[in-house]
C-alpha cells in the first residue's frame, strides 16, 4: 500500500488486512472489498462447512491472474533472451529443442533436469521434453540419433516421472506456471473410468512391459528405438532433450 502525502492516517500492515479478510470469509462465506495488495490470485478455495467462498480480484488487484510459484530460470531467459550454451536448437511444431550429451556425458535425471532450466531461448526456460505426439517422438528419435556423439543403444533423459504418485506417469520436467501437472499414463491397479476416458488421447510410447516399476524405476527414459521405459532417476545417461516454449 503507498501512502499519499496529504494523507495523515496511519498505514495498515496488508499482511495484516489479508489474514483478518481471510477469517472474515471463513466465518461468513462472504468476500469483502480489500485494499489492493501487491502479488497475484489464484483459484483455491476457502471455507467452511458448505459455505465456500473464492480469492478474488480485489486480494491484489490482477483480475484472472492466477497465483504461481515464482520461476526464478524464466524472471533469469527473460533478462538473458538466448543461453543455448553452444548446442544447436532445432524447430519443431511451434516448439524448439536441443539434444544434449555425447559418448562423455553421464548425467541423472535430476541433473539434466536442472541443466536445462538453465538453458534459455527467446526468453523462455527449458525444461525436459514433454512428448506428446507420435510425431515429436519420431523428431526426436531423429536428433538422438544423428547426433555427433551418438553410438548404438545410447538413451536420453525427458521429462516424464512417477515420483508423486507410483504408477501414474506425468510431465513433470516442464515448470508450468499455470496449471499441475496431467498424468499422461497411468498403471495403478485402482483407477476409474472416468479417469481413463480422460487420458485416451495422450500419447504415450512405453515398450511392452513397461513401465515394469523394478527398483524403483520412477523416471522416464528414451530408448534407442524411441520407445520409452522407466528407470531409476539415478542412472546416469548420456543424453537428454530439452524443450523451449517458444
Amino acid at each position: 500500500l503507498q501512502s499519499h502525502s496529504n494523507d495523515t492516517t496511519k498505514e495498515a500492515d496488508p499482511l495484516l488486512l489479508h489474514d483478518a479478510a481471510r477469517s472474515a470469509r471463513l466465518d461468513t462465506g462472504v468476500v469483502h472489498p480489500l485494499p489492493r495488495r501487491c502479488g497475484c490470485c489464484d483459484d483455491r478455495r476457502v471455507g467452511t462447512d458448505d459455505r465456500v467462498s473464492q480469492l478474488t480480484s480485489l486480494d491484489c488487484g490482477y483480475p484472472s491472474r492466477r497465483c504461481a510459484t515464482p520461476n526464478p530460470w524464466r524472471a533469469r531467459c527473460e533478462a538473458l533472451g538466448t543461453r543455448h550454451y553452444g548446442d544447436i536448437v532445432w524447430a519443431f511444431g511451434g516448439h524448439h529443442y536441443q539434444v544434449i550429451g555425447g559418448t562423455r556425458a553421464q548425467m541423472t535425471w535430476r541433473g539434466a533436469e536442472a541443466d536445462a532450466w538453465g538453458r534459455c531461448y527467446a526468453g523462455a526456460p527449458g525444461y525436459l521434453a514433454a512428448i506428446e505426439s507420435r510425431e515429436e517422438n519420431e523428431f526426436l528419435l531423429n536428433l538422438l540419433k544423428t547426433h555427433p556423439g551418438y553410438r548404438e543403444g545410447a538413451r536420453a533423459w525427458i521429462g516424464g516421472l512417477d515420483a508423486t504418485s507410483a504408477g501414474a506417469f506425468s510431465w513433470l520436467g516442464r515448470w508450468d506456471d499455470s496449471a499441475s501437472p496431467s498424468v499422461f499414463y497411468d498403471g495403478r491397479e485402482q483407477r476409474t473410468e472416468e479417469a481413463d476416458e480422460e487420458r485416451m488421447d495422450l500419447y504415450h510410447n512405453f515398450a511392452d512391459g513397461e513401465p515394469n516399476e523394478i527398483g524403483s524405476e520412477d523416471c522416464v527414459a528414451f530408448e534407442s528405438t524411441g520407445q520409452w521405459k522407466d528407470e531409476n532417476c539415478y542412472t546416469p545417461l548420456p543424453f537428454f532433450f530439452v524443450e523451449f516454449d517458444a
